[in-house]
C-alpha cells in the first residue's frame, strides 16, 4: 500500500481522492472535503483542520475571546447584522434550545434571582416598574381575556378559598384584625401607585400549608410584592 504522504504533491493531486495528512482518511478532492487554495487544494480536510481550530481556541480562550471583542467593537453595525439575521434565520430552533437550557436550569435561575432582588431591591423595583409601564395595556388585554375565559374556575377558586378562611378564622378575631386586614389591602394599592408593581398581602404562614397552616389574623399578613408571593406559593419560609 502507497503512503500517501510519500507521494509527491503533483501525484496526490492527480488522484481522485485524497488522503488527509491528520485524519488519513481518503476524501473526494474537492471543495467540500478540502479548502481550495491558488495550487490545488489543502493537504488536511477541513473536518480535521475545524478540530485543529477548536483545540487551539480552548487553548487560547483569552485572547479569542479579545480578538472577538475588538471586532465587534470596530464592526458593530456589520456584527449586529449577521446576528438579527442569524437569529431570524434560526427562530424556532433557537426558542426550543433556550426552552430546554431554562427547563435545565430552572432551579440555578430562581437562585439567582432571589439573590439579585435581594441584593438590589430598589433596581428590582425600577426595572419591574418600567416593565409593567411598558406592557400595561397588552397585559390588561391579556388578563380581561384570561378573566373572561376562566370565569367559572374563579369562582370555584375563590369560594373554596373564603370555606379556608372560615376555617382559619379563630374565634377570637376582632376589630383589630378587621382594622389590619383593611389597612394591609389599602397599603397595597397605595404601593402599586407609586412603584408601579403589583403588590399583594400575604399569609406568612399559609392558610394551607404543606407542613403547617396559619391563621386569618393580624399577626400572620404582611404586604410584599406579587412576584415574591408567586415565587412563595404556599410554602411556609
Amino acid at each position: 500500500m502507497i503512503d500517501a504522504l510519500s507521494l509527491p504533491f503533483n501525484a496526490i493531486d492527480a488522484a481522485p481522492n485524497r488522503k488527509c495528512r491528520a485524519c488519513a482518511i481518503p476524501r473526494p478532492l474537492t471543495g467540500e472535503f478540502f479548502e481550495p487554495t491558488e495550487s490545488g487544494f489543502r493537504h488536511v480536510c477541513r473536518e480535521c483542520r475545524k478540530e485543529r481550530h477548536r483545540q487551539w481556541a480552548a487553548r487560547n480562550r483569552e485572547h479569542v475571546a479579545a480578538k472577538t471583542k475588538a471586532w465587534i467593537a470596530a464592526n458593530r453595525e456589520r456584527s449586529q447584522q449577521y446576528h438579527a439575521e442569524y437569529r431570524e434565520k434560526n427562530r424556532d430552533a433557537l426558542q426550543q434550545q433556550n426552552k430546554e437550557w431554562r427547563a435545565r436550569k430552572a432551579s440555578y435561575i430562581a437562585a439567582y434571582r432571589r439573590l439579585k432582588r435581594n441584593q438590589n431591591p430598589e433596581d428590582t423595583a425600577a426595572r419591574q416598574a418600567a416593565n409593567y409601564k411598558k406592557h400595561r395595556e397588552k397585559r390588561r388585554a391579556q388578563q380581561k381575556a384570561y378573566y373572561s375565559q376562566t370565569i367559572e374556575q374563579r369562582l370555584a377558586r375563590n369560594a373554596k378559598r373564603r370555606a379556608r378562611q372560615i376555617e382559619a378564622t379563630p374565634p377570637w378575631f376582632g376589630d383589630l384584625d378587621e382594622l389590619a386586614m383593611e389597612e394591609a389591602y389599602r397599603v397595597s394599592r397605595s404601593r402599586g401607585r407609586l412603584t408601579g408593581i403589583e403588590w399583594h398581602v400575604d399569609h406568612i404562614v399559609p392558610l394551607r400549608g404543606s407542613g403547617v397552616c396559619g391563621l386569618h389574623v393580624h399577626n400572620n399578613i404582611r404586604v410584599i410584592p406579587a412576584v415574591v408571593n408567586l415565587e412563595k406559593g404556599n410554602r411556609y419560609a
